[in-house]
């Protein structure tokens, strides 16, 4: 990796890197020398782990990790989280315009239809 991507996947600056490189605290593949004169590094990603002082750069994606976990529920818990989901989410739009308490009406699948023509049916739609 670069200077550049190191300092921004530490969210530190460039010359905090290369003052890590100096002190010996950052292992670093010397390339020769910048046209402005800077030493060009690369910093194998090794080096970053044994730094962080875990594997910190395979962390695996948040949501694979939920998809996961959520494919793990029987169909009625997952049916049970997403509406949950949708009703916190409706409350959160709702306090951000004032109205937590409106009630919004439901949608026919005619309604539905009518919107998005030529959408195919989900489960339990005639």
């Amino acid at each position: 990796m670069t200077v550049q991507e190191v300092a921004h996947f530490l969210h530190v600056s460039e010359d905090t890197v290369r003052r890590q490189v100096r002190q010996g605290q950052l292992e670093a593949v010397h390339l020769g020398k910048t046209p402005t004169g800077r030493v060009r590094l690369r910093i194998p990603r090794t080096a970053l782990d044994k730094l962080m002082g875990s594997s910190s750069t395979q962390r695996q994606d948040p949501v694979a990790t939920l998809r996961a976990l959520f494919a793990q529920l029987e169909f009625s818990e997952q049916e049970r989280l997403i509406d949950e989901a949708v009703l916190w989410a409706r409350g959160q739009r709702g306090e951000e315009q004032g109205q937590s308490d409106v009630e919004r009406p439901e949608i026919t699948p005619e309604e539905i239809a009518l919107r998005f023509p030529g959408g195919r049916r989900v489960r339990g739609q005639g």
